[in-house]
């Protein structure tokens, strides 16, 4: 496919290098550039997708590449408009030598169906890679500017075209798939005029071929091959209809990271053994493109092939994170439609944790009496598990009676502890409540209301758990309490 690629290219090199830079050319540049930035400062805002955050290589890689585009972004406007040799070498320099390899590395991995996807891909890299060359052949050249800095930009359309899909849920499952297509045809035209569709459609065409003829030799290969993968599956395209319910993922926008964490554990443990097992995580990470032998060295990471919620909580993030925020708000609008803002919604609830966990450190260890002695793991811990809760002067905080759903720690304010409708005690900044219900699977035994406008760290009942079977020390101090309060 590389010596049709360049023969290609070299039918084209006198157009290349001779052809115009028109009004509508800079229009092209112009709106490109600054689609780019937006690119550029999303990578450098939003967590990548996790199939290049669990493999160092895949990691280190799109650092890379994220980089370089930095700097071929940069140096590409300065050559294109200010018409500075320096600024192509260095543009030249960043997309041939960084730029162009470090997509080469990444293009087998592509969402999308691969029969259309990874020639589109490699056309784009290999014309991208050629311009630059000549670029570096002659870094006076505007022309080779104008050519470099348009492909490099072809990536730029596809994320505004595949932003704009999953916007207004156009396109389904395909969207990845047209919006490369869509990129292509918004910029090759510029570079080859008019036979430049034919162009792309004869590339996608022989590279189908000589992958059926000569690499296929199952059907299974076959259906891999031109299978849609898209950024939002999960196993298969029908698992999330048959096993997600909606009204749960609507429920979990208001707790925890870690009761996040665990809803997506229990979604992917198929066989519901509290065990993920190799079978499941690979199948997993199989749909998201990642070869198996990259799957194995996963493992090797994790060192253990059976993960239990423990490891997954901890080291697993980056999936959890993703399978929650991007997948799961965004399924049938159950939160979140645009791509961006479930993004934000991530990020703000990382910071949210780092406000808590300073919270524990600066105001709880001193004032709760169980975390006098807490180690750095359970500061951890809870900073992931609880969540901020506020209440208003006289609002009824929970009913005698009520099942127990939730274990509180009062930051600011008091709280009247009502026993039958009679006043029993007050409970001020520090104290707890609601320990009872949880740890003994009881009714409330007393109503709890508000003496002041109060806000409160809140553990649910699988975060409690969580907590007191991982730190029996935790749930000994609070097992004392009970004792005393009876």
């Amino acid at each position: 496919m590389s010596v049709f690629g360049i023969f290609i290219l070299k039918l084209f090199q006198d157009r290349l290098a001779t052809r115009t830079v028109d009004f509508e050319t800079w229009i092209l540049i112009s709106v490109s550039a600054l689609l780019n930035i937006g690119v550029i400062a999303y990578h450098y805002s939003i967590p990548a997708h996790p199939k290049f955050l669990i493999i160092p290589k895949r990691k280190w890689t799109l650092r890379f590449h994220v980089w370089s585009g930095t700097i071929e972004l940069i140096s590409g406007f300065f050559a294109c408009y200010f018409f500075s040799p320096t600024a192509a070498l260095i543009q030249g320099l960043a997309a041939l030598c960084i730029h162009v390899p470090t997509a080469l590395i990444q293009t087998p991995i592509v969402f999308g169906s691969k029969a259309i996807m990874l020639p589109s891909y490699l056309l784009c890299i290999l014309i991208h890679g050629y311009c630059a060359f000549e670029l570096l052949l002659d870094p006076s050249s505007q022309v080779w500017a104008v050519n470099t800095f348009l492909i490099f930009n072809v990536y730029a359309w596809c994320r505004f075209y595949f932003y704009l899909f999953d916007r207004f849920n156009l396109m389904g499952s395909q969207k990845y798939t047209v919006s490369i297509l869509l990129a292509g045809l918004t910029i090759i035209p510029a570079l080859f005029g008019s036979l430049s569709v034919l162009l792309l459609v004869t590339f996608i065409f022989v590279h189908f071929l000589l992958v059926q003829w000569f690499l296929i030799k199952e059907k299974s290969q076959y259906d891999s091959f031109v299978e849609e993968r898209g950024r939002d599956t999960l196993f298969n395209s029908n698992f999330l209809e048959k096993n997600l319910n909606l009204s749960e993922v609507i429920k979990l926008k208001n707790e925890s990271p870690r009761d996040k964490a665990e809803f997506v554990f229990n979604l992917l443990d198929t066989d519901q053994n509290r065990i993920l097992g190799e079978l499941e995580l690979s199948e997993l990470l199989y749909a998201w493109g990642i070869s198996k032998n990259e799957v194995s060295l996963y493992f090797k990471y994790l060192n253990t092939s059976k993960i239990n919620f423990d490891i997954f909580f901890h080291k697993m993030s980056p999936i959890w994170k993703y399978v929650y925020f991007d997948i799961l708000r965004a399924f049938k609008n159950a939160e979140e439609t645009e791509m961006i803002g479930r993004s934000l919604e991530a990020i703000k609830s990382n910071r949210e944790v780092s406000l808590i966990k300073n919270e524990i450190h600066f105001k709880l260890l001193k004032s709760v009496h169980f975390l006098k002695d807490a180690n750095d793991d359970l500061i951890e811990d809870l900073a992931a598990s609880l969540t901020m809760r506020s209440a208003s002067q006289d609002e009824i905080i929970f009913h005698e009676g009520d099942a127990g759903d939730r274990f509180y720690v009062i930051g600011n304010g008091k709280v009247s502890v009502l026993k039958h409708n009679q006043y029993l005690t007050s409970l001020g900044e520090g104290a707890w409540f609601g320990e009872i219900a949880l740890i003994e699977d009881v009714p409330r035994n007393a109503t709890i209301k508000a003496d002041s406008d109060c806000t409160f760290y809140a553990l649910s009942k699988a975060s409690f758990d969580y907590v007191v079977s991982t730190y029996p020390d935790v749930k000994e101090q609070i097992r004392k309490l009970i004792i005393h309060r009876k």
